[in-house]
């Protein structure tokens, strides 16, 4: 009973460890890749935090040619 015990409770700090790490952890998104696996040079993978009606947003942008725009529509109401 006692290593049961010990076993759940081992598991659960081991969890909360692995939560804090992923709730702490800042974000992020993985390059672009051809069918290779090799980078895209021209990509672009990025995720930037804007103030969006005072209140802090995170946006993902990605794109297999940062040469080509980006139409970005942001409507704000009341």
């Amino acid at each position: 009973m006692r290593k049961r015990n010990k076993m759940r409770l081992t598991t659960v700090v081991l969890s909360l460890v692995l939560l804090v790490i992923v709730l702490f952890s800042p974000p992020r998104t993985p390059p672009i890749k051809d069918a290779e696996g090799r980078i895209l040079p021209d990509s672009i993978a990025e995720i930037e935090q804007v103030v969006l009606g005072g209140v802090k947003q995170s946006i993902l942008i990605r794109g297999a040619d940062r040469s080509k725009p980006v139409m970005l529509f942001l409507q704000h109401t009341l």
